[in-house]
């Protein structure tokens, strides 16, 4: 137990839930992933979640998503902790299968949704722990992946998997801050850390206990949301703290309207050579939508953020 808490104090900060670039043929751009992990460092996250739902993993062959950690995992050259999702298939066989072959990817966790083939908590909690004890050797997380439908676990169920002392990171989605400190306190004195989802909630969550957040504006604006996370206990928020989470927040906000296809877009208006196709929608972002997020990006980017922020900023073209 010793060793998992010294271990879980490194997964914390701002985390973005990593995008996968494809070409016009639709094909991983590996360059331009490549050159999107090396610009999160250089922005300041605390760590890299690869093979995510926001990676549309379910539209990604198992070599991809081997790939896409193993390339994550080189980048990140053990700067920052990278997790990856684990659990893909129709039996926990399958899933033990994927977690080894993810593990191998040199991980800092796998980690694991909550499966379709789980319809309660009983045998959600036997998965995870028979997942626990048939690798031994491996650190595991918990992702409440919306994907295909929401769900999320209880406090109970968190405190049990917690004391297991056999989980570190959890990424928590329920955008409840009152589930968020619940499942926080469920977790207290233990390996388990909670790196919730929701923007808005951020300063909140981190003030509760939360350690970082695994959210939609870390891949945007990763800078700011990261000042937020490390600025968050601040007895009275600074005006630079309150600007940086209020940029996260508008930038979280837009990027629900579409996404992952807005957020790629925005990258290509920060000066990443990020195409804005995805496999999970193939239908191409309108003139209308790329012209109505290049006008809120560059007056997000040029207003007070910018001015309080500014080196940590590429100009936005709007050509």
């Amino acid at each position: 137990m010793v060793n998992q808490m010294k271990i879980r104090h490194r997964f914390k900060g701002a985390y973005p839930v990593l995008l996968t670039p494809f070409d016009q043929q639709f094909e991983i751009d590996w360059s331009a992933y490549r050159t999107m992990l090396e610009w999160y460092l250089k922005k300041g996250v605390g760590g890299l979640f690869a093979n995510a739902l926001t990676s549309e993993m379910a539209h990604l062959t198992p070599t991809e998503r081997l790939r896409v950690t193993r390339e994550a995992v080189q980048v990140a050259n053990g700067m920052v902790p990278v997790v990856a999702t684990g659990s893909f298939g129709n039996s926990i066989a399958e899933h033990l299968d994927f977690c080894k072959r993810v593990a191998d990817e040199g991980v800092d966790a796998v980690i694991l949704t909550i499966p379709e083939f789980c319809q309660d908590e009983p045998s959600l909690e036997t998965y995870y722990m028979t997942v626990a004890q048939k690798l031994p050797g491996v650190n595991l997380g918990i992702y409440e992946c919306p994907y295909p439908r929401p769900r999320h676990l209880s406090p109970e169920l968190v405190r049990r998997l917690a004391v297991s002392g056999r989980f570190l990171p959890f990424k928590e989605t329920s955008c409840d801050l009152n589930l968020i400190q619940a499942k926080i306190s469920a977790a207290k004195d233990t390996p388990l850390v909670l790196l919730q989802a929701n923007t808005p909630y951020l300063l909140d969550a981190i003030r509760l206990g939360a350690t970082g957040i695994m959210g939609l504006s870390v891949n945007v604006v990763p800078e700011f949301t990261a000042y937020a996370v490390d600025h968050a206990l601040e007895e009275d928020y600074s005006e630079k703290t309150c600007t940086a989470h209020a940029v996260a927040c508008e930038i979280d906000l837009m990027i629900r309207a579409l996404h992952p296809a807005i957020s790629k877009y925005m990258l290509l208006l920060r000066g990443l050579p990020i195409d804005p196709r995805c496999r999970s929608n193939p239908t191409p972002l309108s003139a209308e939508w790329r012209a109505g997020i290049r006008y809120a990006l560059e007056r997000i980017l040029s207003g007070s953020g910018n001015q309080l922020i500014r080196e940590k900023i590429n100009p936005v073209s709007v050509n």
